[in-house]
C-alpha cells in the first residue's frame, strides 16, 4: 500500500476510537508466508487515534521502508475495549475446528492471507486482557491489551486483510461469551507485583548479592512492573553476572538479559518481548530510558571509558585479556603423527567414506535418495555397536521407523533410548535445545561413538533465522552449533541440497560458499545413475566435493556407486568400490548389464539407441556411456543403419556380467 492508502485505513480505525499504528510486511519465501513487524519506536504502544500524529507516524514510517517491503496499518485493539479472536490455518493447525465448536466465529470478521480470520468481540469486563491462549495449540491466538494485529481494510500484492461479511463495524460486532472471557488471562500490568516478585525472590540472597546493584535493581523493576519471571543468573570469568529473564505469556526460556556492558551503563536488551521498546532498553545511572533518547549519553560514556582504558594502558603497558588459546606444537615433536582416515560408511571393499568426530555432508537434488544414504550409513553405525541422534527437519517418527525397518534395522535398537534418540524439530537450536543435544550426546556416549544426522540443512537454517546465501549467517550458525555440538565428541553427518538449475551450480550444496568451507570431514554429491523405487533396482553415485585430510580421494574422484535392490524384507543397500576401466574411469557396470541382459532377451539382433533407452529407463548419457564401454569391451557391436536415417544400432556379441 501507499502511505497515504495506509494511513488512509488507519485514520478510518481512529475515528472509530480504535488506536493505529504503521506497520512493515514482507513475503518471506522461506516460510512462505507473511512478516510483520511495527514501524515504530516502541512497537503498538506508539498506536494512537490522534490524526495528526498518526499523519507523523506514517511519513517516519514510509522513510524505514527497504526493497521488498510494503507499508500497512496496525490495530491496538485492547485499549478500546476489544479483543481479538485469531483463527490460523497454517503449520498444521486448523483453528476452524475448535472456533465453531467454541461459537467464535459469528461476530464481526475479517480474512487473512494465510487462510485464517480475525474475529473482534467486545470485552465483557474493563480488565486488561494478555496474549495468553488456552486453545493455542487448536490453532487460535488473542489478541488484546498486549497485542495486536493486522487493520482491516490492509492490502499487500500477496494478499488482503478484508471483511468477510456486510455487517458494518457495530452492527456485526458482539460481546465475547462470559465463559471464553472467563478463561483468558489479565495482562500482567493489572496483577499485583507479588506473583513476579516471587520468582524474583525465589533467588537465593548469595546470588542476589553477587549481582551488580544496577542489575539487581532492575531485575526488581522487571518483575514487579512488567512481569518478568524465572530469572536465570549467568556469568563468565571476563565479565560482571548478568540476569535472563522469561517474559508474561512464556512458561520457560529467554526473553530478556540484563546486565552491564561498560561502567554505569546497564543493557535490558529483548527480541521477542513487545512490552519493552521495539529494540531495548538501556539503563544509565540506573535510570530507565530509550535509546534515542540518550545515545550522546552513550557515546560520551563510551568516549571517557575509552579513555580511561588508553590512561590505564600509558600508565601500566598493554594487559592482554584474550580468549585465543596457544596450541603447544612442541607436543607433537617425536611422535608419528598419521594424517586422519575415515572410519564410517565402509564400501563392499572395506574403504571408509565419512571421518569421525568430525563434519560430514552429502548434497544432492531432492527426491533421488540422500536420506537412503543417510540411513544406510546408520544401519552400519549402528550395527558395528554406534548409537545416533537424529534431527529430522522432513520427515515424521513414523516415516524413520519405516525407513530403518526397510533396511533391517532391529526393532530392539531403534527402540532402545540409549542407542537412538530421533527428534523432529519445530523450534530453532537455542542455548536450551543445545544443552539438551549435549545431555542425549553425552548419554548416548555410555553406550557407543555417537552419529549425529541432521536431514536436512535448509529448514536447520531457516528454523534458527540464518539465510543460507549468507556466508555471514553460516559462519555463525555453524561456530554456535555445529563446533559446539562437535566438541561433546559426536560425528555430524548433514544432507543439503543443490541449486535447481543445474548450470547455476558449483561444488557444493545450494547457498552460500561456507557452507562447503567449513566442512572439516568429507562433502560428497550424490547423483542418479539409474533411479530405483520399491519395485525396481537402481544405482546412485557418490562424488568427492571436499576430502579436507584426503584419506577418500581428490575432487571430482567417483567415492562409491551405491546400489539399491528391492528384497523380500525390504531394500538391500550396497555401498561398492566404483568399477574402473584402463584408464581409470569409472563405468556405470549396473547399467551396462541392464542392456547386456535386455539385448540377449530381445529378439530383434540390431537395436537402436532410443529404444534401449525407453527400456532401461536411465538417462541417456548414462545409457550411451554404457553402451560406449559394452563396445570398447566387445561385448557389443555398433554399426550404422542405413535404414535408420544413418543412426547408431546395437548386436549383442558377447553377455557383460557386473562383478562385485
Amino acid at each position: 500500500m501507499s502511505q497515504q492508502a495506509a494511513l488512509a485505513v488507519a485514520q478510518t480505525w481512529a475515528t472509530r476510537g480504535i488506536p493505529a499504528f504503521p506497520i512493515i510486511l514482507e513475503y518471506d519465501e522461506q516460510k512462505q508466508g507473511l512478516n510483520k513487524r511495527p514501524a515504530t519506536t516502541h512497537g503498538h504502544r506508539d498506536a494512537t487515534v490522534d490524526l495528526e500524529q498518526l499523519e507523523q507516524l506514517y511519513t517516519a514510517a514510509s522513510q524505514r521502508l527497504r526493497d521488498g517491503e510494503a507499508l500497512g496499518t496496525g490495530l491496538h485493539t485492547g485499549p478500546a475495549g476489544i479483543i481479538v479472536i485469531d483463527v490460523d490455518k497454517k503449520n498444521s493447525k486448523n483453528g476452524y475446528i475448535a472456533a465453531e465448536h467454541l461459537g467464535l466465529l459469528d461476530s464481526y470478521g475479517v480474512s487473512t492471507p494465510s487462510g485464517g480470520q480475525h474475529r473482534y468481540y467486545t470485552k465483557t469486563t474493563s480488565e486488561r486482557v494478555s496474549n495468553y491462549s488456552p486453545w493455542a495449540e487448536e490453532g487460535i491466538d488473542i489478541r488484546a491489551d498486549d497485542g495486536w494485529v493486522v487493520a482491516p481494510g490492509t492490502k499487500t500484492e500477496w494478499g488482503d486483510w478484508a471483511k468477510l461479511d456486510d455487517h458494518a463495524w457495530a452492527a456485526g460486532l458482539k460481546k465475547l461469551p462470559s465463559e471464553i472471557h472467563a478463561r483468558l488471562r489479565p495482562s500482567p500490568e493489572q496483577k499485583a507485583g507479588s506473583e513476579y516478585v516471587a520468582s524474583y525472590l525465589a533467588l537465593d540472597k548469595t546470588t542476589l548479592a553477587a549481582l551488580p546493584p544496577a542489575t539487581r535493581d532492575m531485575l526488581a523493576h522487571l518483575t514487579d512492573q512488567h512481569g518478568a519471571h524465572h530469572p536465570i543468573v549467568r556469568s563468565t570469568p571476563d565479565r560482571e553476572p548478568w540476569v535472563e529473564v522469561c517474559r508474561p505469556g512464556k512458561q520457560r526460556g529467554i526473553s530478556a538479559t540484563i546486565g552491564a556492558i561498560a561502567p554505569g551503563i546497564l543493557h535490558v536488551f529483548s527480541s521477542d518481548w513487545d512490552r519493552l521498546p521495539a529494540d531495548n532498553y538501556i539503563c544509565v545511572d540506573e535510570q530507565l530510558r530509550s535509546i534515542e533518547a540518550h545515545d550522546r549519553m552513550l557515546e560520551e560514556r563510551w568516549a571517557a571509558h575509552i579513555a580511561s582504558q588508553v590512561e590505564q594502558i600509558e600508565q601500566n603497558g598493554p594487559q592482554l585479556r584474550s580468549t585465543l588459546a596457544l596450541a603447544d606444537l612442541a607436543a607433537y615433536i617425536g611422535r608419528d603423527v598419521q594424517p586422519e582416515q575415515p572410519s564410517l560408511l565402509a564400501r563392499t571393499d572395506d574403504q571408509h567414506l565419512l571421518y569421525a568426530g568430525r563434519y560430514n555432508e552429502i548434497h544432492g537434488e531432492a527426491g533421488i535418495g540422500k536420506t537412503w544414504v543417510l540411513y544406510a550409513a546408520l544401519a552400519q553405525h549402528l550395527d558395528a555397536g554406534g548409537t545416533a541422534i537424529i534431527l529430522d527437519y522432513e520427515d515424521t517418527a513414523v516415516g524413520f521407523w519405516l525407513r530403518c525397518r526397510t533396511l533391517g534395522i532391529p526393532e530392539e535398537i531403534l527402540a532402545d533410548p540409549t542407542r537412538v534418540s530421533y527428534i523432529n524439530p519445530t523450534i530453532g537450536l537455542k542455548n536450551a535445545e543445545l544443552e539438551h543435544l549435549e545431555q542425549l550426546i553425552s548419554m548416548h556416549q555410555e553406550h557407543g561413538p555417537v552419529l549425529l544426522a541432521i536431514d536436512t540443512l535448509a529448514p536447520a537454517l531457516a528454523l534458527d533465522s540464518a539465510d543460507e546465501n549468507s556466508n555471514a549467517d553460516v559462519t555463525l550458525w555453524n561456530q554456535q552449533r555445529i563446533r559446539r555440538l562437535l566438541s561433546s565428541g559426536c560425528t555430524i553427518l548433514a544432507l543439503d541440497h543443490v541449486t535447481k538449475d543445474a548450470a547455476l551450480r558449483n561444488r557444493g550444496a545450494r547457498g552460500a560458499s561456507a557452507k562447503l568451507a567449513l566442512i572439516d570431514g568429507a562433502s560428497y554429491h550424490l547423483t542418479v545413475i539409474k533411479s530405483f523405487s520399491q519395485h525396481e533396482p537402481g544405482e546412485l553415485k557418490l562424488t568427492v566435493a571436499k576430502d579436507r585430510h584426503g584419506g577418500v580421494g581428490g575432487i571430482g574422484t567417483t567415492a562409491a556407486t551405491i546400489r539399491i535392490t528391492p528384497t523380500s524384507e525390504g531394500l538391500a543397500v550396497a555401498v561398492a568400490q566404483p568399477t574402473l576401466d584402463t584408464a581409470g574411469r569409472d563405468q556405470p557396470t549396473q547399467i551396462m548389464a541392464a542392456i547386456s541382459d535386455w539385448l540377449q532377451n530381445h529378439d530383434q539382433l540390431e537395436v537402436g539407441q532410443p529404444a534401449i533407452i525407453e527400456a532401461i529407463g536411465a538417462r541417456k548419457t548414462t545409457i550411451r556411456r554404457a553402451l560406449d564401454e559394452l563396445e570398447r569391451g566387445g561385448h557389443v557391436i555398433a554399426k550404422i543403419s542405413s535404414d535408420r536415417g544413418r543412426a547408431l544400432t546395437y548386436r549383442l556379441i558377447e553377455p557383460y556380467a557386473e562383478t562385485f
